[in-house]
C-alpha cells in the first residue's frame, strides 16, 4: 500500500490540493493509511513529504482520529528537515493531536529548531507547536516562553499575530 500511496503522491504538483483530497479519498480506508503517511513525511522527495503531511493535517482538521503511537513519529519527522511545507503541516497538526503521551524533550527540540526558519508561517506555527508541547514537557517551558517573547517582536506580522494568539490562549 505504501508504494501505491507514494506513487500517487509523486503526481502531486505541489499546488493542487484537490489532487491530494482525491488521493486521500482513494487510500484512507486502508488500515495502514496513517502510518504510511507518517513514514512518507520523511521522504526526501519534497512533493511526497508535502503531500503526506497535508493529508495528515486534513485528516486531523476534519476530525479524524490519530493513533497515539504515531504522534511522536509524526513530530519527529521534522528532525530530518524536510521541505518547509512539510514542516508547516506538521506544526499545524500539533493543535489537533493528543499530546498526553509526549514528554520527551527531544520531541520539543525537533520542532524548536524551526522557530527561526526563513519562512514566516513556519516560524509562526513552529512557535505554536513548541508552546503546546511545552505544556507536556515542563523542562522546556522557559525556552518556549523566550521564543514567544521573541516572536512578539518578529519582523513578520504573521508571526506576531500567532504569538499574540498563543499568549492569549495558552499558559506559556
Amino acid at each position: 500500500m505504501m508504494a501505491d500511496l507514494r506513487t500517487a503522491l509523486l503526481g502531486f504538483d505541489g499546488k493542487a490540493v484537490s489532487y491530494l483530497s482525491e488521493t486521500g479519498v482513494r487510500f484512507r480506508t486502508h488500515p495502514s493509511f496513517l502510518s504510511d503517511l507518517v513514514a512518507l513525511a520523511n521522504d526526501p522527495e519534497a512533493h511526497i513529504a508535502d503531500g503526506a503531511t497535508w493529508l495528515v493535517k486534513d485528516h486531523l482538521e476534519t476530525g479524524g482520529a490519530f493513533p497515539h503511537e504515531l504522534v511522536e513519529p509524526l513530530l519527529r519527522s521534522v528532525e530530518s528537515r524536510p521541505s518547509w511545507g512539510a514542516i508547516l503541516h506538521v506544526a499545524q497538526c500539533v493543535q489537533h493531536l493528543d499530546l498526553s503521551g509526549v514528554d520527551d524533550p527531544s520531541v520539543f527540540d525537533a520542532m524548536y529548531q524551526h522557530v527561526s526558519h526563513d519562512q514566516p508561517f513556519v516560524r509562526a506555527w513552529a512557535l505554536d507547536a513548541i508552546c503546546r508541547l511545552s505544556e507536556r514537557v515542563p523542562v522546556r517551558r522557559n525556552q518556549a516562553r523566550e521564543a514567544l517573547n521573541a516572536a512578539l517582536q518578529d519582523q513578520a506580522a504573521s508571526v506576531q499575530a500567532r504569538a499574540r494568539r498563543i499568549a492569549k490562549d495558552l499558559s506559556v
